[in-house]
This record gives C-alpha cells, structure tokens and sequence, in this order.
C-alpha cells in the first residue's frame, strides 16, 4: 500500500475454499482496497486495476505453485463521483471508437449541419442553463406544475430545438414563465395544429397574448375560436437580421389589445429551452415544418357570432383625449405578465393544473374576485346592446390588397421629382403642370403628414 495510508492487519484463513475481505481506504477520491483473495486472477474482479504492493518481493510466475494461497493484493477501484467526461459519454455527445473504426465516421448523423443563413438550429443550451437543468429539473416541474404523463427532459449537448428526443418538443424557459402550462389548452391544439406551428417556434411573448384571450374569454364565459383569434390576431414571421429565420409571433391587429404589460427584452432565450416528454399524442407539430406556418389564416376571416363579438368589444381600444391629444386605450382590464406568471391566477382561469379551479378562485384579492363577477353583468349589457342595435358586431379585418403601380402619362414630362426635400421645386413643376392644360392631368395635391399617434401605458 501506498506511503502514509493506515493499514489494517488482515488474518487469511487457511481453508482452500474461495473466498473475499477486503478493506476501504479512500485517498484524493480513489477507493484503494486491500483484498485478501483467494483467486488466482486479480482481473477476476470487475472495474479494477492491480497495484503494486509496499512490499519490494513479486511472485513469479513460476514461483507461484510455492507460494500458498490466499495472496494479498491492492487494488485501485474507479472514483466514486463520475468524471466531467462521463458526462459527454453518458448522453451520448461523445463515444470511444471501436479499433479499427474509420476516424471520419460520426455518431452524430441525426444532427443538422449547422445553417449559414442562421436559424433555431445554430442554438444550443449556455452553459449556464445546462448547469441549471443537471440539478434542479425536478424543481423545475413543481415550478411550472408538470404533472402526470408530462415531464421536463434535459436536453444533450449537441440539441437544438429541431432535434428533440423521441416523444418530446422543444419549449422555452421565457414561454415557461409567461403562463405555457402542460397539458395544453384545448384550444392552444387546435391553434397550433391550424397554423402548423409547434410550440418553439413562437416568440415568448405570444403566449403573453394566447393566455390573455383565454382568461378574457373564461371571464366572459365565452369559449375561444378561432374565428375570435383571427378577428384580433394575425400571425407575422420575426425579423432574421440578427438570428437568421425561424421564429414567429402573433400580433394585435390594428384597434385591438390583448395583454396589458409583457417583457420589452428577451434577449438570449433561444439558448434556454428544454425538453418536454409525454407518452401519449400531442395533436401538434413536435418540430417545425419543412412546409413553414399557415400564413392563409390572415386572410379571408369569416363575419364574427354574437358570443365572439363580446370578447372582441372587450379587447377593443377606445378614444380618450387629455389636454387636447388623442389615445387609443384598453377600456377594461387586461392581465399583465406578472399575473400570467402566477400558479393562483391561471389555475382560477383553468390554464394551470397546479389547484383545482374553484379552490384557486378563493384565494384570489379581492379586486379580481371583484373582476370575475361584474364580468358576468358587462357581458350581458354588450349582448343587449348588440341585440338592440346601439353596438355592432366589429367587421372582419379587410385583406391587404396588391398595389398596382400607376403609368406615368406618355404627354407629361416631370421637370423636377416630387421630394420632401425640395419644396419649392415641386411647387414650381406643379404650377407649370397646372398651367399647361395637357389631358389626363390631375391637380397635384399637398400632402401634410399627420403627428405621430402617441399611446399611454395602460
């Protein structure tokens, strides 16, 4: 044994019949074991390597015969904790090659070759995330209440978010926090399923927006559609100047809003993203398409019912003016971040399966208890309103039109180009356009730009 490790005096049997004792001595995290054996071969014992004895005398092979058993010998053991490397080994980042094997061959052919252009493939966890999911996954799951048949699943080191393993998809931790709860909704299935979106794909803060109707509409004791979504959403792809393509999000279209206050900033959580496993079937793209999103559902919305058209008058801003300037503002409350992100909040409105919902509802302030029963009254009054008249059922957006590029007039011959930098030029071409009486001229008309519409924070 080595120089400074307490030893044990051991007493062998004399019996020829096999047998093991050995003692434990741990020194910088190898487990060093003294054995006495009676077995011929050392390597008989599993994971272990012989070591030299203090002792300066070695059996020969020859010599054996003459020696009587049993025989003393030191034996190094493997550390206990595994090595930064098994971790690699362990997840299947890395392997050991057989002998022989080709060197140019690769264990990592279900990989994407990494994309010049950018994109969802290009981003793999930070180091800083992954350290986070080695040791806290099961209090991630008491966090975002996964129960059941779903459970988060840390992803490898080479994983992106279009290589999710077998049974899981892809989510990202900023979705997490702004309400994105397992199961899903029903009606999240038949959104995503409809647009062909799965649920990466979609900018953190568009599940901000699909909570938010959601709550609006269990408020109103309406049941979402997706007529109602599409009256008030639209779907738009994110800029790929910075990241490359990928990623979408669901906007308000023009006099609607849905959510009160979301993160200005989500800067980096492409890197934070896990995986979520369920055995049974999603009903939803578990990876993006090669096909891309359903971008026809921001055309040709059908006419709204009556029951939509309450929670569409709801979501719609009005007109206030202070000190003589015009804001479009929410006229109702509307749930903001911090309420989306809270387990009591969107289980009261059937969005988490943390508390039952009636049991949620009780331990609500009393300024949303409040909320949930004048609901109830202002629902009614729209829907009287509609049937009488006073309120109309808000028309369906109208579908962008191509513009047409207009043919200059074969008789005219601008003299000077009409620019915003060159006022007084364009007054003289307008008035030598004027004065020269050709056909097919039109009076040029001055156009002022109107200020800029200023909004308050709600």
């Amino acid at each position: 044994m080595n120089k400074g490790i307490r030893s044990e005096s051991i007493t062998p049997p004399t019996s020829p019949e096999k047998f093991d004792l050995s003692r434990e001595i741990r020194v910088e995290g190898v487990v060093v074991v003294n054995v006495v054996s009676s077995r011929l071969d050392p390597s008989a014992i599993p994971d272990a390597i012989s070591l030299p004895t203090s002792s300066d005398e070695s059996i020969s092979a020859g010599e054996e015969e003459h020696c009587p058993y049993p025989w003393e010998v030191s034996i190094a053991f493997p550390p206990v904790h595994n090595s930064y490397l098994d971790i690699y080994l362990n997840s299947g980042s890395v392997r050991i090659m057989s002998e022989g094997e080709d060197q140019t061959s690769s264990s990592f052919d279900d990989y994407p070759a990494p994309d010049p252009a950018g994109g969802p493939g290009n981003f793999y966890l930070k180091p800083s995330w992954r350290k986070t999911l080695k040791g806290h996954v099961d209090h991630l799951n008491k966090k975002y209440s996964l129960k059941g048949e779903y459970i988060l699943y840390r992803p490898g080191v080479l994983h992106t978010i279009l290589t999710p393993s077998p049974g899981c998809t892809a989510v990202y931790k900023s979705g997490l926090q702004l309400g994105l709860r397992f199961p899903l909704h029903p009606f999240i299935v038949e959104l995503l399923s409809a647009y062909n979106l799965s649920i990466c794909q979609l900018m953190p803060n568009s599940w901000a927006s699909i909570n938010s109707v959601l709550a609006i509409c269990d408020l109103l004791r309406v049941r979402c559609t997706l007529t109602l979504w599409r009256s008030v959403m639209k779907l738009v792809e994110v800029s790929s100047y910075e990241y490359g393509p990928g990623w979408w999000s669901f906007q308000c279209r023009g006099g609607f809003k849905v959510v009160d206050t979301v993160p200005s900033n989500h800067r980096g959580f492409r890197h934070e993203f896990v995986f979520v496993y369920y055995g049974g079937e999603w009903g939803i793209p578990l990876v993006p398409g090669s096909e891309g999103p359903n971008f026809s559902l921001n055309r040709k919305v059908p006419m709204m019912s009556i029951d939509e058209a309450i929670v569409a008058i709801y979501l719609q801003k009005v007109e206030k003016r202070v000190k003589g300037q015009r804001f479009l503002v929410a006229p109702f409350w509307l749930p903001s971040s911090r309420e989306l992100s809270d387990e009591h909040f969107l289980s009261s409105f059937g969005l988490s399966p943390a508390y039952p919902k009636d049991i949620a509802r009780l331990k609500l302030d009393e300024e949303m208890a409040g909320r949930i029963s004048a609901s109830a009254l202002l629902a009614a009054q729209i829907r009287k309103d509609l049937a009488a008249g006073s309120m109309k059922v808000p028309e369906p957006p109208k579908d962008p039109k191509k513009l047409k590029r207009k043919r200059a007039p074969t008789d005219l011959v601008p003299t000077v180009a009409l620019t915003e930098h060159a006022p007084k030029k364009v007054s003289r071409a307008v008035s030598t356009t004027a004065a020269s009486g050709s056909k097919g001229s039109k009076a040029a008309k001055r156009v002022v730009p109107t200020p800029l519409r200023s909004f308050l924070p709600i």
